[in-house]
């Protein structure tokens, strides 16, 4: 699936976390979105098993997750 506007990169983005962490997550935020022109930089914000996590994704036009990084996890 290619990118075809910002709603498709939220998606993207929450359904990689979802598969990473389980579809059980909560709370689940986009803080931002960076048009990079090849690359689209997100910062996300969830609750899951009693911990808050921040995680940076960068999604290629493509659709393609082409990086992943988990900044934060504190217990709630």
């Amino acid at each position: 699936m290619g990118v075809e506007s910002m709603k498709d990169v939220k998606l993207i983005a929450e359904n990689n976390i979802k598969e990473m962490y389980a579809d059980n997550i909560e709370n689940f935020t986009v803080n931002s979105i960076v048009n990079n022109s090849d690359r689209f930089d997100v910062s996300t914000e969830f609750d899951y098993l009693g911990f808050h996590y921040t995680v940076y994704l960068s999604i290629d036009t493509d659709g393609n997750v082409t990086k992943f990084s988990q900044i934060a996890k504190e217990k709630i």
